[in-house]
């Protein structure tokens, strides 16, 4: 049953410090689903059927992500398992890329928090803040 599967599953991650609150939810109901359907084990089409019955394509990718993470974890003990492919897309939006000021830039930052807004604690406040880490 999937439903065991999903609960050691979860209290392994749970111990190693991770909160999982809807993530189990949602892992529970795909268990539900599977249990339902008499599939004691995850298979792509099992799994794109529950994911794909969600309403954006973003939340069926979420939830398809969660099956592959799942999947992935079982299939180091039981190759029976198969490991959906991505269908729906990336399930995380992709952080941007950083970008890094140089020393110059840095120098107007803080001359401009010096200078900007009212004539109160706030600009000597937020030049001292931005003017602690910055490069000499």
């Amino acid at each position: 049953m999937l439903t065991d599967a999903v609960n050691r599953y979860l209290a392994v991650r749970r111990a190693t410090g991770f909160a999982l609150t809807s993530e189990g939810r949602l892992l529970t109901q795909f268990a539900k689903f599977a249990d339902a359907r008499r599939q004691h084990t995850i298979s792509s089409t099992i799994a794109i059927e529950w994911a794909g019955a969600s309403q954006s394509v973003l939340q069926r990718a979420r939830r398809l992500g969660l099956v592959i993470r799942l999947a992935r974890y079982l299939r180091a003990e039981d190759d029976r398992h198969e490991i959906p492919p991505a269908v729906f897309g990336a399930d995380r939006l992709s952080r941007p890329t950083p970008y890094i000021l140089s020393p110059d830039q840095i120098r107007a930052v803080i001359q401009a928090a010096a200078v900007a807004g009212y004539r109160t604690l706030r600009r000597a406040t937020y030049s001292t803040l931005f003017s602690r880490s910055s490069p000499k």
